[in-house]
């Protein structure tokens, strides 16, 4: 039987009851994924939260009657509740108490597939529970397994702090390891000069059924938040005959734990030194503009400014006409149906163009001398021609602005 969880949030000020209620329903989307079945949601309208319970007193009471007689039931809060407020929510309901960040690591946990992907969430998910140890033996011995008790596991969280901490640092030894192989990877592919493309977008906006339609792979696809979690990379081929590398990332959601950002912290690098960033975004989701906002803030977060972004707008089989002329209407942006497999050429045109303004054609006069330096045109550029006179090779080349800056003194009009 699946837990049965009921869904607590507060409204604040400067919030209206819709945000509030919508934020309840992708909570309840959360709590589905994880494996819980929700039956009942409190909402709480409060200045600022309760200091040691979050929500009032009458307001727990309300949630321990709703949880009284659910022998698996639960509260799940759609806020990140301080170490000291679970517990003590733990011991008002005498039920367990999950919050919005230790269910997502708990979803992070079942999807990760990889050695770095469980890495990453077991390293998030210690982070998160290394305050909270004073409660967890009462809440595993008493309330069981299940939801935000997975990951790590039940023997893992009940050792001592300095068991965990020991932990923790060989984690972080583990995927400082495999950050230096990404990184010499991606060295490799900008010495290779390979042009590189990261999908982002909001959690289930429909990013694997695109890089499925660029690439003609068979990434898993679900409609389900957070269905596939570990990054993918394919080869796309572009109208122009030149190929790219295309990544997928893994989805971004309101209030994304802090943990789980320093712990991908490599795979969210993929994104920062990546050639050009394709914003995946469901045009039929009615809160789009939020989701919009919350992406771009993650971006900016990681530091991406310098990274050109296309806007593309997913599942405009979804959406009337009129929307979809206003959507194609944006500057930077296109709008596609990946689940039709409609204007994905569109798409494939949009990179390509991307990937044509990040060089610049020029002529370099290289000395017969300099045979190291023809051998880096060549490895860095797109050689167009090449001919020779009696001192020096002229060719003619495609080079990316910061190779260009190298060569300057060579170029030639």
């Amino acid at each position: 039987m699946d837990e049965e969880a009921i869904l607590v949030g507060v409204q604040l000020d400067g919030q209206n009851r819709k945000q509030i209620e919508r934020s309840l329903d992708e909570l309840g989307q959360l709590a589905k994924t994880a494996g819980a079945e929700v039956t009942g949601k409190v909402v709480q309208k409060k200045d600022r939260p309760n200091v040691r319970t979050f929500i009032g007193p009458g307001k727990v009471s309300e949630v321990k009657a709703a949880l009284k007689d659910k022998t698996k039931g639960m509260a799940i809060f759609d806020d990140e509740l301080s170490p000291s407020q679970q517990l003590n929510l733990e011991l008002a309901i005498n039920k367990k108490i999950v919050d919005r960040t230790g269910l997502i690591l708990d979803i992070f946990s079942q999807h990760a597939h990889s050695a770095e992907g469980k890495i990453q969430v077991e390293l998030a998910q210690l982070n998160y529970y290394m305050p909270r140890l004073r409660g967890l033996g009462i809440e595993m011995s008493r309330l069981g397994g299940g939801i935000g008790t997975r990951g790590p596991g039940e023997t893992q969280l009940e050792t001592d702090r300095r068991r965990l901490f020991r932990r923790i640092k060989q984690l972080e030894k583990e995927l400082d390891k495999l950050f230096t192989v990404r990184d010499t990877q991606r060295k490799r592919r900008e010495k290779a000069d390979i042009f590189t493309v990261s999908l982002v977008g909001y959690t289930n906006v429909g990013k694997s059924s695109l890089i499925n339609e660029l690439t003609g792979s068979s990434a898993l696809v679900e409609d389900k938040l957070f269905a596939t979690l570990d990054s993918t990379s394919r080869k796309v081929s572009l109208p122009s005959g030149k190929s790219a590398v295309i990544s997928d990332t893994v989805g971004f959601i309101d209030k994304l734990p802090h943990e789980l950002v320093a712990a991908f912290k490599s795979t969210m690098d993929e994104i920062r030194y990546s050639d050009l960033i394709l914003h995946v975004i469901d045009a039929s989701d009615l809160d789009r503009k939020r989701h919009i906002d919350i992406v771009s803030k993650i971006l900016n977060e990681i530091d991406v400014e310098t990274v050109p972004i296309i806007e593309v707008f997913n599942k405009v089989d979804l959406v009337d006409e009129f929307e979809k002329e206003q959507l194609d209407r944006r500057e930077d942006s296109v709008i596609v149906s990946a689940a039709k497999g409609t204007h994905i050429a569109d798409v494939l045109k949009m990179i390509d163009n991307a990937m044509s303004h990040a060089y610049k054609l020029v002529k370099l006069a290289i000395p017969y001398e300099g045979g190291s330096l023809r051998m880096q045109v060549f490895e860095k550029g797109n050689v167009i021609s090449e001919y020779h006179d009696e001192e020096k090779s002229i060719i003619e080349v495609e080079l990316k602005d910061e190779d260009l800056k190298r060569l300057s003194k060579f170029q030639i009009e």
